[in-house]
């Protein structure tokens, strides 16, 4: 089953993009490449959507004199991106394309 598709150009949207992409997501590299500290609260939008995402929590090493902190990683199953079919597809190859050429302006 998959969700409703938000418009790609919001940051939701491209969140949901990079997922149908099957990237592994966490805030740090939302925060690097879309600019928004707010990951879970996107994670939490799309699962009130009808999306499956997945999360697990793994071990990073912070800058803080090499302290371990755990955090949140998000993705799609292959078989939920297998279900999202051709729109799915297309939903991801659209959103790159905006994170592209947001990132060029």
């Amino acid at each position: 089953m998959t969700g409703r598709y938000p418009s790609p150009n919001s940051v939701l949207g491209r969140v949901l993009g990079a997922l149908l992409r099957r990237e592994k997501l966490t805030g740090k590299e939302v925060w690097l490449r879309l600019g928004s500290s707010r990951l879970s609260h996107h994670i939490c939008a799309l699962r009130q959507d009808g999306w499956p995402i997945n999360s697990q929590r793994i071990e990073v090493v912070t800058s803080d004199n090499g302290r371990v902190a755990r955090i949140a990683e998000y993705w799609l199953d292959g078989i939920d991106i297998a279900a999202a079919g051709d729109q799915g597809r297309e939903f991801g190859r659209v959103t790159l394309a905006v994170e592209q050429a947001r990132k060029a302006a």
